[in-house]
């Protein structure tokens, strides 16, 4: 059996190798070699029974299966270089699976690299991606072979084959000019023949052979077919040569039509499977990903963690204070999460740095493919004001300039809105201070009403501008859409903030609704003076009424998107490993073995196979 390790997991196996190698050879009766990809899958540690029983000979190494899977880590590793055995192993491994499960399969590994990348159909990949089975190629080999026979018996190089074959002398070989030299060559051959003939050896998809297709397909440059039609010519002399009079050698087309109609039926229903592949390929994608949701939900249940975000009917809120990135929540840029006084955390979102909010889990509303009406939140505290303006939510990626889209800011002089429609006379956002600030809009009314505090700032009402069903104040609520938090089209608008919420709702809320949610949200986050009981702001650290400090919370110990604090060193390095172990397993090894690692190791892999 041949199993596929991660780096981590190798580490771990290779160092039990080292620690207990004599062990497992004395009582295990079990052979183990540890191979590495990019040297030639060659074994780095060997185990085999030393003073034990010894295995059956069935299970020595064998050649064809060691190189069978050498190949098929290759083709797992997105390799694009190999030799016909290869390929031929390739095809065997592979032939349970359709032509374009696997290009599908191995187009997204390459779409997971950073290398280089070079297109497999220039390649001798792309035989994989054409040919069913190891069976179809050798066909084509045979065919290939064939080939080269009739040309060396007329004493014809490739060159001068290809064209005398190039009827019009156009440079290319069109499928009819192919099958009628095949014809003239004594190699009857059936449409299908030729279609799968310039299926695999057509590099560019133009339907002909240029020069280069035809000697790819001939394998001009294979020494070991040379070398077998050299043998073949002095081992065999009942091989006739054929004497050919090349001026007098005129070629017609043949079934240019036919090819045509069965090569297009043929593109047509591979079309129609790949787009049923596709389908099931999305399906199974979208139940892996629902199954991976679940779990780290279930997971942060053990721990007490609530769903993040928590949906309702008509509401999403984003809760960045547990010290995890909610789930489907993209940072981009340097963001990390720093301890509060009251014993949660605050997301830190650095300058020329924005988040990208999820909003799938709402539909359209007002007619519209969009949320065209609905109402956004936001517990953000800014460290100065800008000089000219701050973009706080931003209804699109900033990246994407096809589609429109705005931004709500933050000016200079601390008021808040759309565009120059701000005004800091009604309430103002601080610096260094914890600030509710929310936004109602309707693009189908052309309203949009700002608040500060729970307090009105700014109210737009029947402006044709906002008028834009699915326009730019409109938010994508499809899968690859959401909404942006510090993010502009201008890298000096993208000044940072800390967050400790975001909640979004799927209708317009009035401004007593506005002034409720932010009521329930100050009682929520106010904190009780231990002296004289008074309540007060949750982000002040003196009680407002006797003066008394606020007694600092340590800070919660949660594994987040960037640890406050850092974790044991060593607990580190074990779990790199593919080692978990508990806290009390760590420090009954220390306490045994001292502070030195490997030590620790050999002592809690002592325990474990004791």
């Amino acid at each position: 059996h041949f199993v596929a390790l991660s780096l981590a997991e190798a580490e771990t196996i290779r160092r039990i190798m080292h620690l207990k190698g004599h062990l497992i050879r004395q009582t295990a009766q079990i052979e183990m070699k540890l191979r590495v990809l990019p040297i030639d899958f060659a074994a780095i540690d060997v185990i085999v029974p030393g003073d034990g029983p010894q295995l059956p000979l069935s299970a020595n190494d064998q050649t064809y299966q060691t190189a069978s899977t050498q190949q098929c880590m290759r083709f797992f590793d997105g390799e694009l270089q190999y030799t016909d055995r290869h390929v031929n192993m390739l095809l065997r491994a592979l032939q349970g699976s359709t032509c374009r499960q696997r290009q599908l399969f191995f187009e997204h590994v390459m779409g997971c690299r950073r290398r280089m990348r070079r297109k497999w159909q220039e390649t001798p990949l792309s035989k994989v991606f054409s040919l069913r089975s190891e069976f179809h190629l050798l066909q084509q080999r045979a065919q290939v072979f064939r080939i080269r026979l009739a040309l060396a018996q007329r004493q014809l190089s490739f060159f001068d084959a290809f064209c005398l074959f190039d009827i019009d002398k156009s440079g290319l070989l069109t499928p009819g000019k192919l099958w009628a030299a095949l014809d003239w060559l004594g190699l009857h051959c059936s449409a299908g023949d030729i279609v799968d003939l310039m299926r695999t050896s057509d590099t560019d998809g133009d339907g002909n052979l240029s020069w280069g297709d035809f000697a790819h397909m001939l394998r001009w440059n294979d020494d070991d077919l040379a070398k077998a039609d050299n043998s073949l010519f002095q081992n065999v002399r009942a091989i006739p040569m054929v004497d050919v009079d090349i001026d007098s050698v005129h070629l017609q087309p043949k079934g240019e039509e036919e090819v045509k109609v069965m090569w297009q039926a043929l593109e047509k229903d591979a079309a129609r499977q790949a787009e049923v592949e596709l389908k099931e390929y999305t399906a199974l994608e979208e139940q892996r990903n629902l199954e991976l949701d679940k779990e780290e939900e279930r997971r942060d249940l053990d721990k007490g963690i609530a769903p993040n975000p928590s949906v309702d009917d008509e509401k999403a809120r984003f809760d960045f204070t547990i010290g995890k990135l909610p789930r489907k929540t993209t940072a981009y840029g340097f963001v990390e999460f720093r301890a509060q006084a009251d014993n949660r955390f605050s997301l830190f979102v650095d300058k020329k740095s924005y988040l990208l909010l999820p909003l799938s889990f709402f539909s359209p509303n007002a007619d519209g493919d969009r949320l065209n009406k609905y109402t956004v939140m936001m517990d953000v505290m800014v460290k100065q004001l800008p000089v000219v303006q701050q973009a706080l939510i931003r209804t699109g990626l900033p990246t994407n300039i096809r589609k429109p889209a705005a931004e709500l800011i933050l000016q200079a002089d601390g008021s808040v809105g759309y565009g120059p429609f701000c005004d800091a006379s009604l309430g103002r956002m601080a610096p260094m201070k914890w600030h509710h600030v929310a936004f109602s809009i309707d693009t189908i009314e052309g309203s949009l009403v700002s608040y500060v505090d729970g307090q009105v700032v700014s109210v737009i009402a029947n402006f044709g501008e906002l008028m834009d069903r699915d326009g730019a104040l409109s938010l994508d609520v499809h899968p690859e859409g959401g909404v942006c938090l510090f993010a502009s089209h201008e890298d000096t608008s993208m000044m940072g903030a800390q967050l400790r919420s975001f909640t979004i709702f799927n209708r317009v809320l009035g401004p007593a609704e506005v002034q409720g949610v932010y009521e329930t949200h100050r009682t929520e986050t106010s904190w009780e003076c231990s002296v004289c009981t008074g309540k007060n702001e949750g982000d002040s650290l003196t009680c407002q009424i006797c003066g008394a400090q606020r007694a600092v919370l340590p800070a919660p110990s949660v594994v987040s998107h960037r640890d406050v604090v850092p974790p044991n060193p060593i607990m580190t390095q074990l779990r790199e490993m593919g080692l978990e172990v508990t806290e009390d397993e760590l420090q009954a090894a220390i306490n045994a073995s001292g502070e030195d690692f490997e030590r620790i190791f050999e002592h809690i892999m002592s325990q474990r196979f004791a």
